[in-house]
């Protein structure tokens, strides 16, 4: 054996045996150039065997074997450092099989997508955030994404170990209907496709929650909107609650079948204008001119009445 070249030697085409399980990066897998003669389908069966045998000295005994054409090999990342998850390679996909020196231990690598037999899939990719020496990366310490059709899920992760102010998570899962976007601060947005739900949510209960129908709009401390138009059209009411109520504007009108006020005092002042007759139900005092109107129901003072 030439000294100068490697002991992981490649040792053969191997056809996978069983479908490999998700929580494991072992296969069985039959060596197909060693074993070329396998007749009928490939599986991960043991067959048992008993043999039957003396000693020296004419004592019978008797041997149980297990044999099987499959031979476990372990998953080698040998191009894709970054993935964490071994393929999910299933029975009757081509891989190839690796071989250190003449150990009885194997690895093995995909050699092509095979779109027939690979159904479905588990992958998670990790990405070193660590930048200190000599310490072991995790995913506290690492940007990862998983895609799982197997849970129905896709999720992306950022950590901050790297003196990131904040971690941030993106959930979509297609089982659910649901996608979020959050951060470790509880901040997030949030969506349920089924329930026509959209939510925008801060660390300080400031929100915006949509349901079905009904937009619900929430701040502690103000709503600012600033815009050149701004329209509402209400087909049935609108209504205002608050302390105080502050208006200002260039012109304000109001065409309305009836206008009702009701408050202790109001007061203008400023003229009125009046074209049509005014009915009071209580005393109307003007600190200006009241003009072009007939004032009934109740006392005037103050001002002039023309």
């Amino acid at each position: 054996m030439n000294p100068n070249i490697s002991k992981l030697q490649f040792y053969s085409i191997g056809i996978v045996a069983a479908n490999k399980k998700l929580d494991t990066d072992l296969i069985e897998v039959v060596p197909m150039e060693t074993t070329p003669m396998v007749d009928g389908e490939l599986t991960d069966n043991i067959e048992k065997f008993e043999a039957k045998s003396q000693t020296p000295d004419g004592q019978s005994f008797n041997v149980d074997m297990e044999t099987t054409a499959s031979i476990k090999a372990k998953w080698l990342s040998y191009t894709d450092t970054n993935r964490m998850t071994s393929p999910d390679v299933r029975r009757g996909e081509m891989v190839a099989i690796y071989q250190f020196s003449d150990t009885d231990e194997y690895w093995w690598m995909t050699l092509q997508q095979d779109k027939k037999l690979r159904r479905l899939e588990t992958v998670i990719y990790s990405f070193s955030n660590q930048r200190e020496e000599n310490k072991e990366v995790d995913s506290n310490s690492a940007y990862w994404f998983e895609i799982s059709t197997h849970g129905k899920y896709i999720h992306l992760h950022t950590s901050k170990n790297d003196k990131e102010p904040f971690v941030y998570d993106i959930q979509i899962n297609t089982k659910k209907g649901q996608v979020i976007i959050q951060d470790d601060d509880n901040n997030y947005i949030y969506m349920d496709s089924k329930e026509r739900i959209i939510k925008l949510h801060n660390k300080d209960t400031s929100y915006v929650d949509i349901d079905k129908k009904v937009i619900t709009i929430h701040a502690i401390d103000k709503v600012h909107v600033k815009t050149k138009d701004f329209i509402v059209d209400a087909s049935q009411k609108i209504t205002m609650t608050t302390q105080a109520y502050t208006l200002k504007t260039s012109s304000y009108k109001v065409n309305a079948n009836t206008y009702n006020t009701t408050v202790p005092v109001a007061n203008f002042s400023a003229n009125i204008k009046a074209g049509a007759n005014i009915n009071a139900g209580a005393n109307v005092t003007a600190g200006a001119t009241v003009k072009g109107a007939h004032i009934s129901g109740g006392s005037y003072s103050g001002g002039h009445h023309s």
